[in-house]
């Protein structure tokens, strides 16, 4: 299990020191304090960090979902999986995003979180529905790569989601 620090927690969320502190203190985020320290588990952390920027693209409408559900946000009453990844390198070369436990059919739409390599930074996220996943991906495996250079996704690429009537969104 990886621990950080409140320094490293602070470029995650972008504020400063302090307001890690403060949120650490009112149990705002997970965290265990060791003497004067402060320190996150760093999955717990990268996975706050996915839900907040994901009520960010999603609105204020967005209700993040307690943990025994089996999908993390509902979104206009649809049920919504957020998976988060960070940039993958392979010989020294920007190559993917691999998303794990995609398959599970309890939710209607995921939203993929393409992250830089410290999962500092947000640099893609993709709004698709949980049947083009399932088309879309190998079928005997549970995890969903997002390559660097593929152009084929970009239709479901989105900065922030508006409802449309139909059931249909865009960004």
């Amino acid at each position: 299990m990886k621990m950080i620090n409140v320094s490293e927690v602070s470029k995650l969320f972008h504020v400063d020191e302090e307001t890690i502190r403060r949120w650490a203190r009112a149990g705002k985020i997970p965290t265990k304090k060791y003497g004067r320290k402060w320190l996150f588990n760093y999955a717990t952390i990268t996975g706050e960090q996915s839900e907040t920027d994901a009520k960010e693209l999603l609105g204020r409408t967005a209700i993040r979902q307690k943990p025994h559900y089996s999908f993390d946000i509902l979104f206009d009453n649809k049920r919504i999986e957020v998976k988060s990844a960070s940039l993958r390198y392979y010989k020294k070369r920007l190559y993917s995003w691999m998303f794990t436990d995609v398959g599970i059919d309890k939710n209607d739409f995921y939203l993929f979180m393409c992250y830089d390599d410290k999962h500092q930074n947000l640099l893609r996220s993709y709004f698709i529905d949980s049947k083009k996943v399932k088309m879309l991906k190998n079928k005997k495996m549970f995890s969903f790569y997002i390559s660097v250079n593929d152009v084929s996704l970009n239709k479901y690429r989105v900065f922030k989601l508006n409802f449309i009537k139909g059931g249909e969104y865009h960004a």
